[in-house]
């Protein structure tokens, strides 16, 4: 099974650089004096610090110089270098020349590593967001800010059920999730991975751990046997079945006839004359030496595993064009299906499911149309095709997209909930505070969280449907999962509260005055019964009083599902949420934890968790958490649980918090708790430019540069100029040139959905 195994395979470039030293190198006058004037105190042959020299660059063999360049090139860019402590310090325009000077001499090689990094998504808020957003550099940007080619990678999502389909049609009823009735059998997530988890949909490189291979082999096998030990009854065409029962070697054609099936299922298209017949050989070789059952197993494993069913490239897999080139209509219907749908689509068919028949329209059937028509050819035909796709009365807007609910999940990264587990006693506590049904306790962590979760993603979902100043309204928001609000919800309690109390003030009049009605003892009871059920009511009624709807909880930011999935398993974590916030609303960043750094908070248990945060201000870990501290420390309002808290240890909390070098100085500040916090940061233009440069990376699959300048400033003032409208801003990035034009394809250099 090696060879079964290894059909998905790791597309790797290597760089053949040879150690020879190459005389003709020479540094240019103007970057030897730049060098001279910022680096060699600290990096010539007698300082030589970092153990990094610069003043030899030209005796240095080629790998050792390219190696040398990476690292300076890095650190000349996010401004570590010079340290920030020395006095002189180059230019902006100087730093760019210094880097402008490295990044030639690397690209010379193709050996830029930090260029590639650039454009990991998970490596973001690298470029200065002042340039992102500044006119003068737009106006520089290339006339066209093309991406690269992009290989996408099959959701776990939809990769179950398209395994799901597959056994349907073959009359087989299995078991997906942990919890279902199973009737054959069970079939675990075949990709490892937690389909909440964030994971992205595209690839850049054919890519999938061992492990992972070998999850997706066995998997295969499982669904094959299953199939085969199937009943499904006189009527279901399961030939895989039959095939396998059989006493006799089946027939070449009836092969034939398997291998296309599973073709058109598994890859979505049909077999080529030299693949049908290489399958069909191995198929009846196997069978010929294990058996019909055994060789027909292990002659369709590999077409169930063939890196088609997990990978799609643009241009398809061999293209070395340099120039940016406009996406063909089949491409571009492919890209924006994706950019919507979370599905792969086949936009090569002349008509629409829609034009024949099947079902409601959905955005590809009018790109589909628009390029039988020959208008999907330019931005215009894309912006018109799309235009009348949703003024449509059966299509949803833009911003009820599949992805972005997917993107706002990712973004928030609220659904991480599904991993964080709480202890029992917390649980029972929490139910006392009648904060909790008793039901849910038993299974908090495996059902709970899906009904938090859920919650959630309905009032995500009905910012999304009104779709107007979208990010704001995720930020402050104070209706409910169903759309009601504070004030509806609170009218609901006193009316219902009201009618209880009314009802047990008129029962304990009729018991006090049973005596003198001479009412039977059945009738004393049942008022008894009555008036014990209206006490017991209020009381439920005055405990469940929701608590995430008090004045103090607004937005995503302080429901319980974004609380809970930022907090660990036994308290609360201000550092993360605090970091969260730097990075994914002011489009911060925090350096990595040094590892010579002890960064565990001491346990105290007579000190509260602000007060055990204390050592975070010490000289060498202030520099960094004083980005992160004060901005999740707010947030001690709330427990680990995500509960209103006033007290902690019988202290009562301190929710004070400060915005510190947020890129906006009209932000900067002291802050009063997390609503005074949320509501600075929602009203900013600074923090809602940070949201878009998210969504740019979500749907580009890669990193902003300098060069897509233009391209973000057009999609903050579409955002901006349709009332905060998720589909306005979408469109623009799908009409952008990074969506519309691609350069070659190029697996190297960025993140797969494994990173």
């Amino acid at each position: 099974m090696r060879t079964l195994i290894s059909i998905l395979f790791c597309l790797s470039v290597s760089l053949a650089i040879g150690t020879e030293k190459v005389t003709s190198f020479a540094v240019s006058p103007k970057v030897v004096e730049l060098l001279e004037s910022y680096c060699f105190s600290c990096h010539d042959a007698e300082s030589k610090k970092g153990d990094v020299r610069l003043d030899n660059l030209e005796t240095l063999a080629l790998k050792d110089r390219l190696d040398l360049l990476n690292r300076v090139q890095e650190q000349i860019f996010i401004k570590e270098m010079p340290p920030k402590k020395k006095k002189t310090q180059p230019s902006d325009t100087e730093r760019q020349q210094l880097y402008d000077w490295m990044s030639a001499e690397l690209r010379k090689h193709n050996a830029s590593k930090f260029e590639e990094k650039l454009r990991y998504p998970s490596y973001g808020n690298l470029v200065p967001h002042d340039k992102l957003f500044d006119p003068k550099v737009a106006a520089q940007a290339p006339k066209i800010a093309a991406s690269p080619a992009r290989v996408w990678r099959t959701l776990p999502q939809s990769y179950e059920q398209k395994q799901e389909a597959w056994l349907n049609a073959r009359g087989v009823r299995v078991a997906m999730k942990v919890g279902q009735d199973k009737k054959y059998g069970y079939l675990p997530a075949p990709f490892g991975l937690h389909t909440a988890a964030e994971l992205k949909n595209y690839a850049f490189r054919y890519s999938l751990a061992g492990s992972q291979t070998e999850g997706l082999a066995n998997n295969a096998r499982s669904l094959l046997d299953l199939v085969i030990k199937a009943n499904p009854g006189p009527r279901s065409k399961n030939l895989i079945r039959k095939m396998a029962r059989a006493k006799e070697p089946p027939k070449p054609a009836d092969v034939d006839q398997i291998v296309v099936e599973q073709y058109r299922h598994w890859l979505g298209r049909n077999p080529e004359s030299p693949e049908l017949e290489q399958r069909r050989k191995k198929i009846l070789e196997s069978i010929r030496k294990f058996g019909n059952r055994d060789g027909l197993i292990m002659g369709l494993v590999p077409v169930m595993i063939d890196p088609e069913v997990f990978f799609h490239t643009e241009f398809g897999n061999v293209d070395t064009r340099s120039e940016p080139a406009f996406l063909s209509p089949k491409e571009l219907i492919d890209a924006v299906d994706r950019a919507l749908r979370d599905q792969r689509s086949h936009g090569d068919r002349r008509k629409s499911q829609w034009q024949i028949g099947y079902g409601k329209p959905v955005v590809r059937d009018f790109l589909v149309v628009a390029a039988a028509n020959g208008k999907l050819k330019s931005r215009e035909d894309l912006a018109a095709a799309l235009d009348k796709a949703v003024s449509h009365k059966h299509v949803p807007k833009l911003s009820q997209s599949a992805t972005v609910k997917r993107f706002l999940d990712e973004y928030f990264n609220y659904t991480h909930y599904f991993d964080v587990f709480k202890c029992v006693a917390d649980l029972q506590r929490e139910k006392d505070a009648g904060r909790l049904a008793g039901a849910f306790i038993e299974r908090f962590n495996n059902g709970y969280p899906e009904v938090v979760v859920s919650r959630t993603r309905g009032v995500i979902g009905k910012i999304l449907q009104e779709d107007r100043q979208v990010f704001a309204r995720l930020l402050t928001t104070k209706t409910d999962y169903r759309g009601n609000s504070k004030a509806v919800i609170e009218a609901r309690f006193q009316s219902e509260k009201a009618r209880l109390e009314k009802g047990i003030e008129h029962y304990e009049k009729r018991l006090a005055q049973s005596g003198e009605k001479a009412e039977s003892e059945k009738q004393r009871a049942n008022l008894v019964r009555i008036l014990a059920k209206n006490r017991n009511d209020l009381a439920q009624l005055l405990k469940k009083h929701p608590d995430w709807m008090a004045p103090e909880r607004i937005g995503v930011l302080t429901q319980r599902s974004w609380l809970v999935s930022h907090s660990s398993n036994v308290e609360n974590d201000p550092i993360h949420r605090g970091k969260w916030i730097r990075e994914r609303l002011l489009g911060g960043r925090v350096p990595d934890v040094p590892i010579t750094v002890d960064a565990q908070i001491p346990e105290n248990a007579e000190k509260t968790l602000r007060e055990r945060m204390e050592r975070t201000r010490g000289a060498e870990c202030w520099k960094c958490h004083r980005l992160m501290d004060p901005l999740g420390l707010p947030f001690e309002q709330f427990d680990h649980f995500g509960s209103l808290r006033k007290t902690e240890l019988d202290r009562a909390v301190v929710t004070t918090g400060e915005i510190f070098n947020s890129g906006d100085p009209a932000l900067d500040g002291p802050v009063a708790g997390p609503e005074e916090l949320i509501k600075k940061l929602a009203e900013s233009e600074h923090v809602q430019q940070v949201f878009v440069r998210h969504a740019f990376r979500f749907w580009m699959g890669r990193n902003e540069t300098l060069d897509d300048a233009r391209t973000l400033q057009d999609a903050y003032q579409a955002y901006k100029e349709s009332d905060g409208s998720m589909s306005a801003l979408l469109k623009s990035l799908l009409t952008s040139d990074a969506f519309l034009y691609r350069t070659g394809a190029n697996p190297k250099g960025v993140a797969s959905n494994e990173d």
